[in-house]
């Protein structure tokens, strides 16, 4: 869902004469006066993750997977601008991020161009807020500005499901951080089936990100090897419905003062990532290889986050990141966590997956 009000409605009418009859093919969008938007891509925690079986359908080795995810406020910040050139362009704040055919951006940007068969220069900027390699699809979030962000700048009118098919050509991630709230999703991640937001409840994340990342690559390929030895949990459909349960009860209960609590447990009782298990079977904290050799500490900040009053706590995604769910005592935990820890969040829910900024 994009998130939008007034004076943005006000920005797209003064577009409208600009960009009128840009489409599939119709006018290049070269045609045109130079035009831009800004919007924030947010991240996303899951609240719950399985893997149900590999999908081999396109080759490139995707899982599917049964899984509960929240948008949350932390947001990168993606500027897209539309000029009279060719080609797709990618910069970024933070050192180290791809600029080419690596980067999630550029593949949105032309796999957008290349289904719509617009042809226009692209550049993109991305500040950036969300944390590498921690799990909360920060890649998957900037791409999903950009197919939304295309979308509106010239003016072709997909529709969601068809932004979706799009976004599941870029990532698997893709596809949920376009829709945004919470939602559950399947296949590789673009089955989506919207749940009750939790952004009016008074859920806090707090989430620390320790120094070191942890490779998705790296870490499916743990996975394949420990399901084939029979290390990994077999697929609890019992244990997603109870989350599922769990998050459609909060919109009813309403998560006041009364039921607050109670409707928070059920959640934190039952928070799961299948992918723990395979970060917890390396726990060889001396490796300096960058990624899953780390994986000793995330046990550990679990821990942590217990102690300083979490109600529940879980890595999210293939990891590093590791998030605990408060209730009205987030500032608090954070201020002590954040002497043993560089980088921890305070975050809410957010109801929305892209918001346009200008």
């Amino acid at each position: 869902m994009l998130k939008t009000d007034k004076s943005h409605k006000n920005i797209q009418k003064r577009r409208k004469a600009d960009a009128d009859g840009i489409g599939r093919g119709k006018i290049p969008v070269c045609a045109v006066m130079v035009v831009s938007m800004k919007l924030l891509a947010r991240a996303k925690l899951n609240l719950f993750f399985d893997i149900t079986g590999i999908n081999d359908t396109h080759g490139n080795g995707y899982h599917d997977v049964a899984a509960v995810n929240t948008s949350i406020d932390l947001a990168d910040e993606v500027s897209i601008t539309l000029n009279s050139g060719e080609g797709v362009t990618v910069r970024c704040d933070m050192p180290g991020i791809p600029a080419g055919h690596g980067n999630t951006c550029y593949r949105a940007a032309t796999t957008f161009c290349d289904y719509t068969r617009i042809k226009t220069g692209i550049d993109i900027f991305i500040a950036k807020k969300i944390p590498v390699q921690s799990g909360m699809g920060g890649a998957s979030a900037d791409a999903a500005a950009v197919l939304t962000g295309l979308n509106l700048l010239t003016r072709a009118n997909l529709p969601t499901e068809k932004l979706i098919e799009i976004g599941a050509k870029v990532g698997a991630d893709v596809p949920f951080c376009q829709i945004g709230g919470v939602a559950f999703c399947e296949g590789i991640g673009e089955k989506l089936t919207s749940l009750p937001s939790l952004d009016k409840t008074e859920i806090e994340f707090v989430i620390i990100k320790p120094e070191f990342g942890i490779s998705t690559a790296e870490c499916y390929a743990k996975y394949d090897e420990l399901l084939q030895s029979g290390c990994i949990p077999q697929f609890s459909q019992k244990r997603i419905d109870e989350m599922i349960r769990h998050v459609k009860s909060s919109e009813s209960a309403g998560m006041t003062e009364v039921t607050g609590i109670a409707g928070i447990a059920g959640i934190t009782d039952s928070l799961y990532n299948v992918l723990e298990k395979v970060v917890f079977s390396v726990p060889d904290p001396n490796q300096t290889t960058g990624n899953i050799g780390f994986s000793g500490s995330v046990p550990h900040i679990k821990q942590v986050l217990m102690d300083a009053g979490a109600m529940g706590a879980l890595m999210t995604g293939s990891g590093s990141a590791v998030f605990g769910i408060f209730k009205n005592i987030g500032a608090k935990a954070m201020s002590e966590l954040t002497s043993e820890f560089r980088e921890v969040y305070l975050q809410k829910p957010a109801g929305c997956g892209v918001e346009l900024l200008s």
